[in-house]
């Protein structure tokens, strides 16, 4: 489907969730981008806000699992300390 001639994903904003992630292991700026560049490139999750031990994302349940938000943290180096 389209709309306006552009292509589009109708998630609906009920689907959408919102979470804080406590992540071990961050100590430095170089933590944060490469938990940020590891959520970033993780389908379904939009990232809001990284700093060192934390991370609030939104994320469609649809398109991606709480078990691969938590994959690609762990691939990025760190553990999450909360499960999503």
């Amino acid at each position: 489907m389209e709309a306006g001639g552009y292509p589009y994903n109708w998630t609906s904003p009920m689907s959408i969730k919102k979470e804080t992630l406590k992540i071990n292991g961050m100590s430095c700026g170089g933590c944060v981008k490469s938990v940020t560049r590891a959520l970033t490139q993780t389908e379904g999750v939009t990232v809001e806000r990284v700093e060192i031990g934390l991370a609030e994302i939104t994320y469609d349940p649809a398109l991606v699992t709480p078990e691969a938000i938590a994959a690609a943290i762990d691939e990025a180096g760190f553990e999450l300390a909360e499960g999503v």
